[in-house]
């Protein structure tokens, strides 16, 4: 049977669409967030722009991330480049100081991006996605998934850092790594006693783990729209 609506009501698909990248939050109503519990975040490029782990564009996304990691409710703690994406792991205070937070570094990003490909438009899907950490075992499942996650997808030499990641910042590798490198750092040191330390009880990360396949397919009320 088909379903009418009325003037006035609800419908599918009615209401003003988003203007760019930069449209808003979801209409879903979104559960809590904790500040004490970091989130996972999937920002998805259009795949017509092109592979992301290239060194150029990887200066780019750092630069943008250097100065927009960290605020006074929302942190970039760490993330890893795919080709058409970019996987992070946040802590945010509450809905608000993610959805500001994560509009601010996309627009940064895609402001940046353009300029490199000498365009103009929309670099992001029209939504980013997120999951909340809940337990310390997940911590480190997530760490090992965002840090290692060029060994599921891409040629990486064994022993070696992917360096379209954060990895080189990070503390918690079994090996002994490479120091960051000098400069401002792209990513927040984390303030969530689950990304500082309680994930080290289930054991340090090792460079040439493979991670477990983590779908992060965001319910509703977990997706938020981008802006860019």
């Amino acid at each position: 049977m088909t379903q009418k609506y009325s003037w006035g009501g609800y419908r599918p698909g009615s209401g003003r669409r988003p203007k760019g990248e930069v449209s808003g939050v979801s209409h879903h109503t979104r559960g809590d967030i904790s500040p004490r519990h970091p989130l996972r975040v999937q920002l998805k490029t259009k795949s017509e722009l092109g592979n992301l782990r290239k060194k150029r564009t990887h200066e780019v996304i750092r630069a943008a991330l250097s100065e927009g990691c960290e605020g006074e409710q929302f942190r970039i703690c760490h993330y890893a480049l795919q080709r058409h994406g970019i996987l992070l792991i946040v802590e945010a205070g509450d809905r608000t100081a993610l959805s500001r937070g994560m509009q601010g570094i996309s627009v940064r990003i895609a402001k940046g991006l353009n300029r490199l490909w000498e365009r103009n438009g929309s670099v992001f899907a029209d939504r980013y996605e997120t999951a909340p950490i809940k337990t310390a075992r997940a911590a480190r499942g997530v760490l090992c998934f965002v840090l290692n996650n060029a060994r599921l997808h891409e040629r990486l030499k064994p022993g070696r850092v992917d360096p379209y990641s954060s990895g080189a910042y990070f503390d918690g590798w079994v090996e002994d790594t490479k120091s960051a490198p000098d400069g401002r750092a792209p990513v927040a040191k984390p303030k969530t006693n689950m990304l500082k330390n309680t994930w080290r009880k289930y054991g340090l990360l090792g460079v040439d783990e493979v991670p477990e396949e983590l779908e992060l397919r965001a319910k509703p009320a977990a997706t938020q729209r981008t802006r860019s």
